[in-house]
């Protein structure tokens, strides 16, 4: 083989091994296998807790549109789809990755299927749970191309969630659906952010009502049968809550409970207790830290 020849061969080789190398595959959450050309530059989080906490990482300038669920002091103007996007709407911001929950890819599959037949990877990525929160921001860092970012955000990620030493003191009761009184899983992230604040769930015993799921039925009777244990009860505000404190403090039920007498019942942003977010934690620890202190 003259060196021409060989030159062309090994630049051939240096260009698929780069190639190779550069190639994404991920096993996303509905078990299926997404492959990615090179790291996002372009992506559409259809779901708030991708956009935040590739925010968090550093990557907001990959991001071309968001959900119209985000918070717009967080995203600013950067354009947010609604809960339902149709197919034009996404392919006509060029995007070259969806980011969804699997709740949103169960509910509108036939959309993210188009999208894929037309050569846009969609990747279903669910809500980290607390001792999955530093690999998954790895994983949006290798998605993005922000590795760096993603290791020094998990770094700080690591550094809150350790800052709860002392064992949590304040009973403390999350009201996630007040009509029913669910709570929330044990081992969901409210819980942890809860326990990191200071507060000890009474709530211990309850289970959640399917797998995967972070709500547990707790009912007013096991409520008012724990009131000795309970010291504040909080209500989260959000989509899958609208009873305020005020509201449940008003309900004759709960009229004679040790929290309701003291006014210590609460409202917090269902976002900043339960979605899991880098950019949330720590304003969200110091909130009910000072409400426990109350």
């Amino acid at each position: 083989m003259n060196l021409v020849k060989l030159c062309t061969s090994f630049l051939i080789l240096l260009t698929f091994c780069a190639t190779a190398d550069a190639t994404i595959a991920v096993k996303d959450d509905l078990g299926r296998s997404v492959s990615l050309g090179g790291p996002a530059a372009r992506i559409v989080s259809l779901y708030a807790g991708h956009t935040e906490n590739l925010i968090a990482i550093g990557a907001r300038k990959n991001l071309v549109a968001a959900s119209v669920t985000d918070d717009k002091k967080i995203v600013g103007d950067l354009p947010r789809l609604p809960l339902k996007p149709g197919v034009e709407q996404i392919l006509a911001l060029r995007p070259d990755l969806v980011l969804v929950r699997s709740m949103q890819a169960n509910a509108q599959m036939p959309l993210f299927e188009r999208l894929e037949s037309l050569g846009v990877p969609v990747l279903v990525l669910d809500p980290p749970s607390w001792g999955e929160f530093a690999p998954y921001l790895a994983l949006l860092g290798r998605l993005s191309g922000y590795e760096d970012g993603a290791k020094s955000a998990a770094a700080r990620a690591k550094k809150l969630m350790a800052a709860g030493a002392k064992p949590p003191s304040v009973g403390v009761f999350l009201v996630v659906q007040g009509r029913t009184t669910s709570t929330c899983d044990p081992n969901s992230w409210a819980a942890h952010v809860m326990a990191l604040a200071g507060g000890r769930n009474v709530a211990t015993g309850a289970k959640p009502t399917s797998p995967g799921s972070t709500i547990a039925p707790f009912g007013p009777e096991r409520l008012l049968a724990a009131d000795g244990e309970i010291e504040a009860i909080v209500l989260q505000q959000g989509a899958m809550n609208g009873t305020t404190a005020r509201e449940f403090a008003a309900d004759p039920r709960f009229a004679r409970m040790r929290a309701v007498r003291a006014s210590r019942v609460y409202d917090v942003s269902e976002a900043d207790i339960s979605r899991p977010s880098l950019l949330r934690l720590e304003a969200s620890v110091k909130n009910l830290r000072k409400i426990f202190s109350q």
